[in-house]
């Protein structure tokens, strides 16, 4: 955000699951969502979720020793994404935001606008959900399947002090390129 620029309308951009916010800027200004909108006059904001590479910072938890870092669900990503946009508002001229969601950004954006409507008719004035999984009750993926299923999975990898899977290593990389 460049304060000097506040005339802007600000939007909101939430990124996918398998990353960061970086990737809404990927593939260059000609070819990227957060570019193609600073172009067009928009004030872009990108939020980057807390099991991201990026967002490691917390106030009394260190991410590398205490598995509390990473106990958090949908229910806790909807309290970011409204003091994200909240912050917004407040250093903005604006009273509200445009809001794109992307992937997993778009599924936790659905989400908290079903379960906040005050907050989101209020505070963000169009949405634009791209590639949101609200549900995947009917799917027949079974990458999907196994997904559903994973808290045993779950269960063994915590059990073996692991608490954070970086999406861009290796094999993780590996596996979002087959699956993703």
């Amino acid at each position: 955000n460049n304060r000097d620029e506040q005339d802007k309308p600000p939007v909101y951009m939430i990124h996918p699951i398998n990353g960061h916010g970086n990737l809404l800027f990927y593939d260059g200004p000609d070819h990227s969502p957060g570019f193609e909108l600073a172009t067009r006059g928009f004030d872009v904001w990108v939020l980057n979720f807390r099991f991201t590479q990026i967002s490691r910072a917390h106030v009394s938890l260190d991410p590398d020793t205490d598995p509390e870092f990473y106990d958090y669900d949908m229910v806790t990503l909807r309290y970011d994404l409204m003091a994200d946009i909240q912050f917004i508002i407040d250093n903005t001229n604006y009273d509200s935001v445009a809001a794109y969601g992307y992937g997993f950004g778009g599924t936790t954006l659905s989400y908290a606008m079903a379960i906040e409507p005050e907050f989101f008719s209020t505070n963000v004035n169009i949405a634009s959900l791209i590639a949101a999984g609200p549900s995947y009750a009917h799917t027949q993926s079974l990458v999907y399947i196994g997904l559903a299923e994973a808290d045993g999975l779950l269960n063994v990898v915590r059990s073996m002090g692991i608490n954070y899977v970086n999406p861009t290593d290796f094999p993780t990389n590996v596996l979002n390129q087959m699956f993703c």
